[in-house]
């Protein structure tokens, strides 16, 4: 199936070969967000570092796709912009299930299957991999059975998203596979209203657990949808890149 996604890429701004990535959110399935969800948040991280160039793209939804198609366009997407923008160290922000694919990325390997079937580009892995730096997940979803026993009511988002629960990896072994040399930020709003605390503290404990070093933001960044227009947030990100 071809991707068409990538021609909704958001160009922000231009800089040098240092940029940042955004991956919006949406449950895998809503149309309300989109790559310009980080138009404000790009903006106030322009106005600080000038020098970076920011850019956000866009996936395929569920149900008229599923797992691991959403993973697969990330992929396909944030390599044509390592290529045809020549960026040569990249930082990834995503939002909700944004950074659960920022997860699933840093976390994937050339030789992961389903079905058995391996599912992502290894050349693409390969470069993708060589040049990221820093990953911020901003109020992620990071175990699907927490998120269900927790908001019963996004069980249908996620039967729209993936064949079997079980065909997304749950940290407790996707850890083992972290990219080497990638800084993770957690980041969390306390008035979060559609995705508690759980999750991200449900990651922290295994990183914790493991030894894996990570910085924690926790803070008052606004609701949910919020979050990515958020100046704290802003700060928080240029104050990790210098």
């Amino acid at each position: 199936m071809s991707n068409p996604s990538f021609e909704t890429t958001a160009i922000f701004h231009e800089g040098s070969s240092e940029a940042v990535i955004y991956i919006h959110g949406g449950i895998w399935t809503s149309t309300n967000n989109t790559p310009d969800d980080f138009l404000k948040l790009s903006g106030y991280i322009k106005f600080e570092a000038k020098e970076l160039s920011q850019y956000s793209i866009d996936y395929r939804l569920s149900p008229e796709v599923m797992h691991p198609t959403h993973l697969q366009d990330c992929l396909s997407n944030i390599y044509k912009l390592v290529k045809e923008k020549h960026i040569s160290k990249l930082h990834l922000v995503g939002h909700s299930v944004g950074a659960t694919l920022c997860w699933q990325l840093v976390t994937a390997s050339d030789d992961d299957e389903l079905h058995n079937q391996t599912f992502l580009d290894a050349h693409q892995l390969a470069e993708v991999q060589s040049i990221v730096k820093n990953v911020f997940l901003v109020s992620g979803i990071y175990s699907l059975n927490e998120l269900i026993d927790e908001y019963p009511a996004y069980k249908s988002y996620v039967e729209d998203a993936f064949e079997s629960i079980d065909d997304f990896e749950d940290p407790k072994v996707g850890y083992e596979k972290l990219w080497p040399y990638v800084r993770l930020h957690l980041i969390y709003s306390y008035k979060d209203e559609l995705v508690s605390k759980r999750q991200s503290n449900y990651l922290m404990d295994i990183l914790q657990m493991n030894g894996i070093p990570f910085s924690a933001y926790f803070d008052n960044l606004g609701q949910h949808d919020d979050v990515y227009e958020s100046k704290k947030l802003s700060k928080y990100i240029i104050k990790q890149l210098r």
